[in-house]
């Protein structure tokens, strides 16, 4: 009788098919698979959602930038004339959030709202969002003051202000990366400090704002006949006539000096001629007297480097009229003519300017660099803070 052997495992057992092996295979796979395609998309919806954030509130900061317009600046020292109008030219509602003087030196002068808060809500409880194309208003209520700026100070209105649909109005300081701002340029009107040369009611006066030699760019020498003259130019003046006016003019340099008479027009606005000027050279003074007028400024002084290859041949007060800060023209800036010979040079340009009774009211100075080649040549020196041109007396341009 032959005898059959069965294969057997290790314990005695059956082993598991391939094919169920192959299924529970497949199916854990399967299983796995589709947690990791749960979790895949999970991430992507998140990621795709914070990223969509981030890119609207990109478009928003882009679409927002540089779009909130001046239409109107009125600054002045009488409060309840003071007005700001602005115009939203971005396609988004704005929020403006902040108003802030930023003095001459960069720091801050005052700002709206008063500390300690430092934001302004946007819709309920604060300023009304300004919708697309459609303009605010600010008037002395939300425009700040600055107990600090001195009269005439050169100060900036900067406007903080941020897309409505980005500013957090529970927590603004997390907007605050998001906010961007405008400003512009004012003169502060302050309180103007009470000059000692103060004119008298009904005083006669003439503004001489150019006083322009005709000089040698090689010795800065008065030139030789017929143009040994120098040209003036009378602005303003009041009251204004047609008839002539005398002036005494007084030039004087280290080695002489020359009076001279003319009269001129002050009720023109061009150059007038004063001729006649003999051996005066730079460095030199020149005052003027007038017999009913009084000029201002009424000294100049032309400087010039020790070997005179370079000389002031010309100096001239930039003027206009700014309501707010006196009846008078003001002085902003001073023009300076140099002659200079051929050679190239650097020197130091210093302005002075001081009242009647020789305070100093600014002192101005600038390195100057000319090439070889260049005879003449025109630098300006903005004034820290406008002046009243009545304020003027001395005009000092040295060089050095």
């Amino acid at each position: 009788m032959k005898l059959s052997r069965r294969r057997t495992t290790g314990n005695g057992t059956r082993g598991v098919s391939p094919v169920l092996s192959s299924v529970i295979l497949a199916a854990i796979t399967l299983a796995v698979g589709l947690i990791l395609v749960s979790l895949a998309t999970s991430w992507f919806a998140i990621n795709a959602t914070d990223t969509t954030q981030k890119t609207d509130k990109g478009i928003a900061l882009v679409r927002t930038s540089g779009l909130l317009a001046f239409e109107l600046v009125r600054y002045t020292s009488r409060e309840d004339l003071r007005l700001i109008v602005l115009r939203n030219i971005s396609p988004l509602d704005l929020c403006v959030t902040r108003i802030e003087l930023i003095r001459q030196d960069g720091s801050l002068g005052g700002a709206w709202p008063s500390p300690p808060a430092r934001w302004v809500a946007c819709g309920s409880g604060g300023l009304d969002p300004i919708s697309p194309q459609e303009k605010a208003e600010f008037t002395s209520s939300e425009l700040p003051t600055c107990s600090s700026c001195f009269f005439g100070e050169r100060t900036r209105i900067r406007i903080w202000y941020i897309a409505r649909a980005l500013y957090d109005n529970a927590n603004p300081e997390l907007s605050a990366d998001e906010m961007r701002y405008v400003e512009t340029l004012i003169i502060y009107p302050g309180t103007r400090i009470g000059s000692p040369c103060a004119l008298p009611e009904g005083a006669r006066w003439a503004a001489f704002t150019s006083v322009d030699p005709v000089t040698n760019f090689l010795t800065g020498s008065f030139s030789n006949p017929p143009n040994n003259r120098f040209s003036a130019l009378i602005s303003y003046a009041r009251p204004l006539t047609l008839s002539t006016q005398q002036f005494e003019f007084q030039l004087a340099d280290q080695d002489s000096s020359q009076t001279l008479t003319a009269d001129l027009r002050v009720g023109v606005t061009y150059e007038q001629f004063v001729g006649g000027v003999i051996g005066i050279g730079t460095p030199f003074d020149l005052s003027v007297v007038g017999s009913s007028y009084i000029p201002i400024p009424s000294h100049f002084k032309f400087g010039a480097l020790p070997d005179r290859s370079a000389h002031v041949s010309g100096i001239g007060l930039i003027t206009q009229y700014i309501s707010y800060i006196s009846d008078n023209p003001v002085v902003t800036t001073i023009q300076v003519e140099i002659g200079k010979q051929d050679e190239p040079v650097t020197f130091r340009l210093n302005v002075v300017l001081r009242d009647c009774a020789g305070n100093l009211l600014a002192d101005m100075s600038r390195t100057v660099s000319l090439p070889a080649g260049v005879q003449w040549d025109t630098t300006y020196l903005d004034l820290p803070a406008p002046l009243d041109i009545t304020d003027i007396y001395y005009v000092e341009v040295t060089l050095s």
